[in-house]
């Protein structure tokens, strides 16, 4: 890219503040005034609400891990993009001038308006007069993937398409197969309409990929990784604001993960980062975590097709230091090389 990217943290205080800090930080309302501000279209991370578990087992307020309850399903809190950034984000939206229409938008793995429902999002929306859309449902367009490596046609949501401005609300978290979910992952899993065809997983069917194969390289697959990157390039988010209130991770190191709340380890960072550049947010995202950005394979794929920079000599920081917030977070099970010494 031509010039640096900039990636603003913000750690301290209450949410709305943090957000509002971001947006500052990153020229929102600048953005808004260049490219319009109707619609504008917020994209959480609500995955799948059938891993997510029962509220004893801290599932929907999160608030506290059993230590012995046989449970299951992975928490709320940690997994899924928090409620109180959705609220935040969306209110500080509303509030730009320039911007009359917000929209959250969001293809969950499960029922989208189960996840909408579930997680409290109808009262935000209800609360900043913001409009809901399930993509799984979304109608589409059928758009050639630029330089396609494993899709050369992309069902792309309308929803996405027409956006003026499409922000990426993201959780902190590591994953199977992709090493870390931020935003390329939330973009790539969350904008492809299940109605139209395969998600990206079952497209790629990584599932399936013993360790050994040559597709997996340092726990990550290679298809999924340019798979993810096909999808980024046609659905595009202008702006990353990630929820980094918490960091989830992988709790048994050397362990097969199970989806239980059992494998993973939810720690309190207090903190909310952004970028216009998503490959840039990523890059931090994933030194906060304590890991190496180059070894992240679908950050080095995003790099290479010009999508944003995976090089974090050339990325300016605002706020607080990664070093202040940065974690010792353990990678998933066979993705032991990313993590730093």
């Amino acid at each position: 890219m031509a010039s640096r990217s900039l990636v603003s943290i913000a750690a301290g205080g209450t949410v709305e503040e943090m957000v509002a800090r971001t947006l500052q930080t990153l020229k929102f309302e600048e953005l808004v005034e260049d490219l319009g501000g109707d619609p504008v279209v917020v994209k959480p991370n609500f995955a799948d609400v059938s891993r997510i578990a029962p509220l004893e087992y801290g599932g929907l307020q999160g608030n506290k891990l059993p230590g012995s309850e046989a449970g299951v399903g992975l928490p709320r809190r940690g997994d899924q993009t928090s409620t109180e950034v959705v609220d935040a984000v969306t209110g500080s939206v509303k509030n730009t001038k320039g911007v009359k229409q917000v929209i959250i938008a969001e293809a969950s793995a499960t029922p989208t308006w189960k996840a909408f429902f579930m997680y409290g999002v109808f009262e935000v929306a209800r609360k900043h007069h913001a409009r809901l859309v399930d993509l799984n449902n979304d109608e589409v367009e059928v758009v050639p993937v630029p330089d396609g490596r494993v899709l050369k046609t992309l069902n792309a949501p309308r929803t996405i398409r027409k956006a003026n401005i499409v922000i990426s609300v993201p959780v902190l978290k590591v994953w199977n197969a992709c090493g870390v979910s931020i935003n390329i992952k939330n973009m790539a899993g969350g904008t492809t309409p299940s109605y139209y065809g395969p998600t990206i997983c079952s497209l790629t069917g990584w599932r399936n990929n013993p360790r050994y194969n040559p597709d997996i390289v340092m726990g990550q697959s290679r298809t999924l990784a340019e798979g993810m990157v096909d999808i980024v390039s046609v659905n595009k988010a202008h702006l990353g604001i990630v929820d980094a209130i918490t960091v989830m991770h992988n709790a048994n190191p050397g362990k097969e993960f199970g989806f239980k709340w059992q494998d993973v380890k939810v720690e309190e960072l207090g903190a909310v980062f952004g970028s216009r550049d998503l490959v840039a947010a990523d890059v931090i995202g994933t030194q906060i975590m304590g890991f190496y950005p180059h070894r992240i394979l679908h950050l080095n794929a995003a790099h290479e097709r010009g999508l944003g920079t995976n090089d974090p000599k050339e990325i300016d920081i605002v706020g607080t230091p990664v070093e202040r917030i940065r974690l010792k977070c353990s990678p998933m099970t066979g993705a032991e090389e990313i993590a730093l010494p």
